[in-house]
């Protein structure tokens, strides 16, 4: 066997494991123990392999494996050694061998001396090899024990991630744990602090960063505290290394949005045990122990499955036994065994020797109680877009009203109230779970926000976020659905929490309830937040709080750092301990008293549900059978009895138990007779009413005391009790009145009860009549079939003392009504109006029977309380119903030995009274009239017992009513207190309001006046006018006069120019028009000068007119605006912006001519692209679209979309396909054109600026405008921004920014600019575009109607018209020159296209175009076009 010596280290490779410290590790961060294997120099000649590990500056070294020369694979040490001994031992033992057999051919050969040398050769070898192998087996047992030079291995070498080969290795136990795939173990280092989450996020920072070896690693979690951590490899699935739950310490992952937080860590400890005869003995000669820590660093790339990888440490966190050892760990291989066992006897001894201290070890028991907070607050948002947290409201005490799809924020306060302070480190896990009493593995981990200690240092709080909506939350099903009526579901929260001087995390576990509702309902956001608003200053409502019980005790450490001071016994809340009484007082309560006490567990009776729906296949079956029965009542169809046995459906049994029973006849005299019967008066009267409460008690038509079906019941008892005078009335019949009053109404029930107590079939009567003597027969009749049938249980029975009459007098009086659930009591009541009084005998052997082994096991007690409580129980699932029903139907009963049965036992009665003396009889009747008199005593008590209950209940109800009253009291004073602060309000508004209207008013007046003004300067410009033209006509006239009557020398006189060198611009106008029409004509200037004046004054009204006109729309605007809120910071900015490129007067005028004269959405030319085939890879890459486009029908859509272009009257430009511009199609992001302006877009995608520059050069051919954008951090896409012919909506979403919408208002300053924030990133003309003049379609999803309510909001024209569609994607349409173009009427939209187009009725034109290819990547109708008008005068300038 080759020693640890036998390999030399300087000639030895060394493979350094994911423990040893780098060279260049940081001095801080050195680690206090180095680990190294070291192999053979040449791994195909083999060799021993040497585990070496340096602490304190000493080294040790253990062999823990060799290298296979065939294979060189690292294989076991001690198997190897053996192996080598046994074969050295053989080879020995064969010497011996060799000479016993010369020896024996010296012998047969005569040579005396030769045999004897031979023989004394044999002997001496023998014995050589006998000390041979107890040598060689002395030196393993010498170099497996531990010595001054070697390291005793720990049993589980966490540290040894090595070459050794896991294929070697069984593949361990992995049915309890959860398998990591995909994890890459880093490596580790030794700590001083193993609860730092500092330190471990500085080792993480190292080895991440310096790890020359990442060693994929399947990391195995245990769901329990007892399990191990495995590391398993990946390929064989072997074990590489493991680590006991209960030695590990701490878990933590890196801190988020850092290259760290891909990694994670936890820390183990190791215990090391020395055996160094110099310096690490202690004074007595024994072990020095000490323990180190180490954290082990992992990364993994899936956040996911990080979050999942701690969620199971968290759930395996748990307590172990307290005798399990620090270092029980398990073994891989029988040097580990064998380590483990030394290691463990050294122990023992430590501890011993401790234990003779008795000073250092002081134990006592305590009591710690802790208080915890809890409350839930969900996500709100007001109607700005704020979102605020409000806590849920509780209309119980504890139970929670929770919102759907709602995030929340589940906040828990600790405080400790009582007991010894303990200090609360930090928070490892705050758990939610569905239910209560729930597994660890069921819990989901919450996202932490905040922890840490309150400024008083007395509390510890923790808040954690949940978004029932994602993806780790989706099994919580039932928190986030709708819960019925009344219904509540249970919440466990559980906290996980680090205290100072307990070695494990203690988890805190709340229990509550929550009823989840709608957010549409009429409690929804919107009048809960005005409810919560009004009532947050009244309501005082108490938080939700848990007390807890802690019992510690206190334990000696046997590590010198001292970490475990205490040791948790029990943890348990008030919950948990008022539950846990109450049942041990049940369990008394059981215990004690064998018999009525057990009512609790009782079936009560009309329990159960019955589902009406039933397969169309039973239903036709049944609806040709009754077609048939119809026709003639007298006779049953045939398959009949097989649909009867296989159940009535829930709709039909009115129907068909009347037509069983043959009581559809004669119903007009029936019920005739019943209503006679109602008026007479009966002696049960009484019970009848004491009987009202106790039939069917739990069924919703009996419940209510006075109800509906109280009400029949009590007449149609009380009706039949005075037709059979001689039954009269008897507990038993309520029942099963009760059953038929479920199906149907109280005539037809009376006329079915009375075939069912008269008729032959089944004559019910006769059970019901004084003395009970036919019900007596039947037990008889029941008696005899049990023995025929079921000797076991009959002799059973007869040892017991049990007699039928003790279980089966409810079975027959109430016909198996009374206990069991309504499903078993309809099919009993099915089969038994088919076959009669037989079927309630096989019900009845059928019970016993499927139930016999549970009743021959039981004593006399065991087997009553079965029959009153575990029978009717077990019947509660249908599976077990059906199988009753089944066996019941399959048994045949020999009629002819049930008539048997009857004269036998008529025969014995009367036997048994001619038997009878008169002194006999009279006993007899004395002993039933005393059990009478004491049943009605008892029914006396019982009655008295329920008025103390009923009296009690009335006084808590009282009670309960006058807090409510006082409870309404007080809101109600709050209630006043709100009226009365919104009455004053109103009053202010009221008043406010009338000093606008009063201020509105002058202004009307005043603008009145100047349209009088006006008016009247108009009249007087026309008269004046009509005065010139009258001279005008006048002068002609005499002018032409003079020129044909007048001499050549007056004509020089007359037309000669006047003296005055004052020249007019009147004058010259006149003197041209003249001249041009050779007509001179010369007018007078005091008229002239007069129109002048009446022109300048004319057009200063004007002026003022349009002033006035403009200062009336301003005030009507703040009228109307009076109680809205102001614009936002980026309007606001916005109209700064276009303040700053018009002056003041331009700006009403401009809105005025705004207002007046809106764009008309009529275009001469478009701009489209063809469609590249490198859109189909672009789309994936860029647009995030897992659906794959049909390039050749996406070219087909677009071709139809041009083609419809064209026939609308437009100038369609088309440009070329471009497979370096994949997105080239959506022309409409490129730029924004209105009349006559082009502002070139700058695309949220870089690549697409290529589009922007042809554009702009075919654009500027066309001879618009251009307009750059100079702002280099401004985004914008055309599909952002809306024009409505009024005003501009800009969409700030991914592609759009605040800049971008800034170019948008200075490119286009007499029109405002309007802000929409878009939600989720998508583009503004994705949910609303315009269809008509002032006419907007909008999409019906959340983020279309948020784009709507800011329309309303902040727009600065208020008359806009909307259609509302239920769809996002028909809401995109194009209204190019009075034409609507839209999504064709198809499946998936035809809803949203029919309202769309009633909307525009039926003069409206309109046309499809298919998107289909095009939707796939969320691109829209609008986006594929770009709408211009081509300027008359075609020039080409830049601005």
């Amino acid at each position: 066997m080759a020693s640890p010596n036998d390999s030399d280290p300087s000639r030895a490779t060394t493979y350094a494991a994911p423990e040893q410290a780098q060279s260049d590790q940081k001095p801080h961060m050195q680690p206090q123990v180095q680990v190294q294997y070291v192999l053979p120099p040449n791994m195909q000649q083999g060799g021993p392999v040497l585990f070496g590990q340096q602490s304190g500056g000493q080294i040790f070294v253990q062999p823990i494996g060799y290298v296979d020369p065939s294979s060189g694979q690292i294989c076991d040490w001690l198997p190897w050694s053996i192996t080598n001994i046994f074969v050295g031992w053989c080879l020995l033992g064969l010497l011996p061998l060799i000479f016993s057999l010369i020896c024996r051919s010296r012998k047969a050969s005569n040579d005396a001396s030769g045999a004897r040398t031979m023989s004394t050769l044999a002997l001496i070898f023998n014995i050589l090899v006998t000390l041979a192998g107890l040598v060689a087996w002395i030196v393993l047992i010498i170099v497996l024990s531990p010595n001054e030079n070697d390291l005793i291995l720990e049993t589980n070498p966490d540290e040894n991630i090595s070459q050794v080969s896991s294929e070697q290795k069984a593949r361990p136990d992995l049915t309890k744990s959860v398998l990591f795939h995909g994890v890459v173990y880093l490596g580790s280092a030794s700590i001083t602090a193993p609860r730092s989450e500092e330190e471990l996020h500085k080792n993480m920072a190292i080895l991440n960063e310096q790890s020359n070896m990442n060693i994929e690693v399947t990391l195995c979690v245990p769901d329990n505290a007892d399990g191990v951590v495995r590391l398993l490899d990946p390929q064989s699935e072997g074990e590489i290394s493991s680590y006991l739950v209960s030695q590990i310490i701490f878990c933590a992952r890196g801190p988020s949005g850092t290259p760290l937080s891909c990694c994670w860590a936890f820390t183990t400890s190791r215990p090391s045990m020395l055996l160094n005869q110099q310096n690490d003995k202690t004074p007595s000669g024994k072990l020095q122990y000490e323990v180190l820590y180490q954290c082990q660093v992992f990364r993994c790339e899936n956040q996911d499955a990080i979050y999942r990888i701690l969620l199971s440490f968290a759930n395996a966190f748990r307590r172990t036994a307290n005798n399990q050892s620090v270092n029980s760990r398990r073994t891989t291989s029988i040097i580990s065994n064998a380590i483990q066992a030394t290691v463990a006897q050294l122990q023992q001894q430590t501890a011993s020797n401790s234990n003779q201290l008795p000073s250092n070890l002081q134990i006592f028991d305590g009591t710690i109680k802790f208080r915890c907070f809890l409350d839930i607050k969900e996500e709100n948002t007001d109607s700005k877009g704020n979102v605020t947290l409000i806590s849920a409201p509780r209309p119980e005490k504890n139970v929670f009203n929770l919102r759907k799809n709602i995030r929340k924020n589940v906040s828990v306060t600790l405080q400790q109230i009582r007991g010894t302070p303990l200090n609360i480190e930090r928070c490892f896990g705050l758990l939610l779970a569905q239910g209560r009493n729930v597994r660890a593995s069921d819990m989901q981990l919450l996202d932490l926000e905040t922890m840490g200690k309150s400024d008083d240092n007395r509390s510890y709080g923790v808040r954690g976020y949940w978004n029932p909506l994602a993806r780790a939350f989706k099994d919580l099903i039932h928190l986030n659905e709708e819960t019925s009526k009344g219904a509540r579901v249970f919440l466990t929260i559980a906290l996980d929490v680090v205290i100072s001087g307990i070695s494990e995390p203690v988890r805190f576990v709340i229990e509550a309830k929550a009823r989840i509702t709608e957010i549409n309902k009429s409690n929804d956001t919107n009048s809960q937040d005005i409810s919560d608003t009004i009532w947050s200053s009244f309501k005082k409502v108490t938080p939700f709080t848990e007390e807890f019980d802690m019992i510690v005790k206190q334990v000696s450490s046997k590590s010198s750092h001292q970490d475990q001071v205490y040791e948790v016994v029990q943890l348990e809340s008030k919950t948990e301990a008022e539950r846990r009484a109450k049942f041990e007082r049940l369990s008394s309560r059981i215990t004690n008293n064998t018999g009525e006490d057990d009512n609790d567990d009782i079936i009560i009776s009309g329990f159960g549900h019955v589902s009406k729906e039933c397969d169309a296949d039973v239903l036709n079956n049944w609806n040709e059978i009754l077609i048939k029965w119809r026709k003639n009542y007298n006779e049953r169809p045939n398959g009949l009895q097989i649909l009867v046995q296989k159940g009535i459906p829930e709709a039909l049994r009115c129907e068909v138990w009347q037509l069983l029973a043959g009581s559809v006849k004669d119903e007009k005299e029936m019920i005739d007779t019943y209503r006679y019967l109602l008026t007479k008066e009966s002696s049960s009267e009484r019970i009848i009413i004491n009987d009202l409460n106790r039939t069917f008690p739990a069924h919703e038509y009996f419940k209510e005391q006075g109800g509906i079906g109280q009400e029949a019941l009590y007449k149609l008892s009380r009706a039949y009790s005075v037709r059979d005078e001689e039954v009269g009335y008897c507990q038993g019949v309520s029942f099963v009145i009760a059953t038929i009053l479920i199906h149907m109404p109280e005539e037809q029930a009376f006329m079915l009860l009375c075939k069912l107590m008269e008729d032959e079939r089944y004559l019910l009567r006769l059970m019901y009549k004084a003395n009970f003597e036919n019900l007596q027969m039947k037990f008889y009749q029941l008696n005899c079939l049990i023995e025929e049938n079921l000797p076991d249980i009959y002799a059973h029975f007869y040892d017991l003392k049990v007699e039928c009459h003790m279980f089966a007098s409810q079975w027959f009086l109430t016909l198996f009504t009374a206990k069991f659930p309504l499903y078993v009591v309809f099919r009993i009541m099915d089969i038994f109006l088919y076959e009669g009084f037989n079927a309630i005998f096989a019900v009845a052997l059928s019970l016993l029977k499927c139930n016999q082994k549970d009743l021959l096991s039981l004593d006399f007690e065991g087997v009553m309380r079965f029959f009153r409580v575990n029978l009717p129980k077990k019947y509660l699932c249908e599976d077990h119903a059906d199988e009753l029903i089944q066996a019941a139907c399959s048994m045949k009963l020999n009629i002819k030995k049930l008539k048997r049965y009857e004269k036998e036992y008529l025969t014995r009665r009367a036997e048994e009274e001619q038997k009878q003396t008169p002194l006999q009889r009279l006993e007899v009747d004395n002993k039933r009239l005393t059990e009478n008199c004491m049943r009605s005593e008892f029914e006396n008590e019982m009655l008295a017992l329920e008025l103390v209950n009923d009296r009690i209940k009335l006084k808590e109800r009282l009670h309960q009513a006058d807090d409510h009253i006082e409870t309404l009291t007080r809101e109600l004073e709050a209630t006043k207190l709100i009226v009365r602060q919104s009455e004053e309000l109103a009053i202010r508004l009221n008043e406010q309001l009338q000093h606008t209207r009063e201020a509105f008013r002058d202004t009307c007046d005043d603008l009145q006046q100047a349209q009088k003004s006006v008016h009247d300067y108009k009249q007087i410009c026309s008269q004046l006018n009509n005065q010139l033209d009258k001279h005008k006509e006048k002068y002609i006239q005499k002018m032409e006069f003079i020129h044909t009557k007048c001499c050549e020398s007056c004509k020089s006189l007359i037309y000669s120019p006047p003296p005055s060198n004052v020249s007019t611009p009147e004058r010259e106008t006149s003197n041209n028009n003249l001249n041009e029409d050779d007509l001179p004509s010369v007018i007078p200037s005091d008229v002239a000068n007069r129109l002048h004046r009446v022109e300048i004054e004319l057009a200063e009204k004007k002026l003022a007119l349009t002033q006035a006109l403009c200062d009336n729309q301003e005030l009507t605007r703040k009228l109307q605006r009076t109680t809205s809120m102001m614009s936002d910071s980026d309007t606001i900015s916005i109209s700064s912006i276009r303040s700053n490129n018009q002056n003041s007067s331009g700006s009403w005028l401009s809105k005025t001519i705004m207002l007046t004269y809106p764009f008309n959405f009529h275009f001469t030319s478009a701009i489209v692209c063809r469609v590249a085939t490198s859109l189909k890879d672009a789309a994936l890459y860029q647009r995030e679209i897992r659906e794959v486009i049909n390039i050749e029908k996406a070219r087909r859509q677009h071709q139809d979309y041009i083609a419809t272009l064209r026939k609308l009257g437009l100038d369609v430009i088309e440009l070329p396909a471009d497979e370096s511009l994949p997105e080239g199609v959506f022309v409409e992001d490129t730029a924004v054109i209105c009349d006559g302006i082009a502002l070139m877009c700058r695309p949220g995608i870089p690549g697409r600026l290529k589009e922007v520059d042809i554009i702009r050069t075919i654009l500027k051919r066309e001879g618009l405008i251009i307009i750059d954008i100079e702002d280099p951090l401004a985004t914008i896409d055309g599909g952002d921004v809306l024009f409505t012919g009024r005003e501009f909506f800009v969409g700030l979403s991914k592609t759009t920014n605040m800049a971008g919408a800034k170019a948008v208002a200075s490119a286009f300053p007499e029109y405002p600019v309007t802000l929409l924030r878009v939600k989720k990133g998508t583009h503004l003309k994705n949910f609303v575009t315009m269809i008509g003049m002032d006419t907007m379609a909008i999409g019906g999803s959340c983020i279309a109607k948020d784009l709507l309510r800011q329309m309303e909001e902040n727009s600065e024209y208020k008359s806009y018209k909307t259609i509302t569609l239920n769809d996002d994607p028909p809401a995109n349409c194009l209204w190019i020159n009075g034409t609507v173009l839209h999504l064709p009427y198809d499946q998936r939209y035809g809803e949203s296209i029919r309202i769309l187009t009633n909307r525009l009725g039926p003069t409206a034109s309109h046309t499809e175009l298919s998107n289909s290819e095009f939707s796939k990547i969320d691109c829209v109708i609008s986006s594929r076009c770009l709408l211009f008008n081509r300027p008359k005068d075609n020039k080409n300038t830049d601005r």
